[in-house]
């Protein structure tokens, strides 16, 4: 079985044993989940079958996740690019935090609420799982930040160009799209992106 297969919860039953394990409250979320949807908080037992049951039926056949909540935190994420040679780049960092129904409303860069010297962790831990997994094109990796700690946990590495990626293009004067492009048609005797191109 795979650490993937390990991660996911399948029945409310098996779901809740895990949910007493990490403590409540914790964050039920559908893997395939977008935009708000597939994601609930239960803060007891009490609550938990019954929104497990509403994740499981707002996004099909998806895998679920349990995750301990988070209280306090700010959602960061950093725009990656990685090509087929295994080069990676992180094109600094976004604060989406200003949510609605667990959905992004207004999206910042750079972002400021963290230190430099925490934004740089997170863009250093970006590239490296995008080497890691052997991942290629433009992508994010969704952070929760606590400002009171400076610490910082993985949400989700989300394998393609979001909508909200017009903010790294003003702060960087990168055209992500044509990248994600050039990436996906290089040649196969080029060795990725050259160094004098890099951002």
């Amino acid at each position: 079985m795979d650490l993937y297969e390990q991660a996911c919860v399948n029945d409310s039953k098996k779901g809740l044993e895990v949910a007493i394990r990490i403590g409540f409250p914790v964050m039920i979320k559908a893997s395939e989940g977008g935009g708000g949807k597939g994601i609930r908080k239960s803060t007891s037992r009490d609550d938990f079958e019954n929104l497990f049951r509403q994740v499981q039926m707002e996004v099909r056949g998806s895998p679920i996740f349990l995750m301990k909540y988070a209280d306090s935190c700010r959602h960061l994420e950093v725009q990656i690019l990685a090509d087929q040679s295994g080069q990676a780049i992180s094109l600094f960092g976004r604060d989406c935090s200003i949510q609605r129904r667990h959905q992004k409303i207004i999206e910042e860069a750079p972002a400021v609420i963290a230190p430099s010297e925490v934004l740089e962790k997170m863009e250093k831990a970006a590239v490296r799982l995008a080497k890691m997994v052997g991942y290629v094109s433009a992508g994010t990796v969704e952070y929760l930040y606590n400002p009171n700690d400076q610490t910082f946990f993985f949400l989700e590495l989300n394998p393609r160009l979001q909508v909200e990626h017009p903010c790294t293009e003003l702060i960087t004067d990168v055209n992500l799209p044509a990248c994600q492009l050039q990436v996906e048609q290089r040649d196969d005797d080029d060795d990725g992106m050259r160094k004098d191109e890099s951002i």
